[in-house]
């Protein structure tokens, strides 16, 4: 490793721990320097993709995380996080197709995304709330029935035993409530 990449790794440590300490905005200036000095480095813009969603900013992330995954295919968090900003942005077929994308590179992401998959289907619940149309109704219970069999097929994937236990009783519930 030269110089100039031991340099960098010790500033994309930095600005992680200013991202994760909240501190998103300082996190930004630095970001936006170092991707002048090496624009097809895809852990910047990973960095800067969890910076702009630390501060809301959904579109700003789901750019810089397409950057990051366009630069470095297999870069499975730069995915779901593209995913999980789509979320945000009710963009749900590019945040599913995310999804599936993560989880063809890297299946131990299985827990992630069935916790990313219930996320989908509560917002697509929420959003559903107050919606007249009956053709855009129907479409919604679709996609949350879609987001909730993703959902329980990913945590049957997962290891952890309790978890998927209190997870699937969680969902069970929720049909429940979908079907009444």
């Amino acid at each position: 490793m030269n110089t100039k990449e031991h340099l960098q790794q010790n500033s994309a440590s930095e600005v992680r721990e200013l991202i994760d300490s909240g501190k998103a905005a300082e996190a930004l200036k630095m970001l936006q320097q170092m991707i002048v000095s090496t624009p097809e480095n895809a852990e910047l813009y990973y960095l800067l993709g969890d910076a702009f969603y630390q501060k809301e900013e959904w579109n700003d992330a789901r750019q810089a995380y397409l950057k990051a995954v366009n630069l470095h295919p297999n870069m499975t968090q730069a995915s779901i996080g593209f995913g999980d900003a789509s979320v945000e942005l009710k963009a749900y077929v590019e945040a599913d197709q995310a999804y599936k994308h993560a989880l063809q590179q890297d299946s131990s992401v299985a827990k992630q995304l069935a916790l990313c998959y219930k996320s989908m289907g509560d917002a697509l619940t929420t959003d559903l709330e107050g919606k007249a149309s009956y053709c855009r109704t129907r479409m919604r219970l679709n996609w949350i029935a879609t987001c909730y069999r993703r959902f329980k097929r990913h945590l049957l994937l997962c290891p952890m035993r309790c978890v998927k236990q209190d997870s699937l009783r969680m969902l069970n519930k929720h049909k429940l409530k979908l079907s009444v």
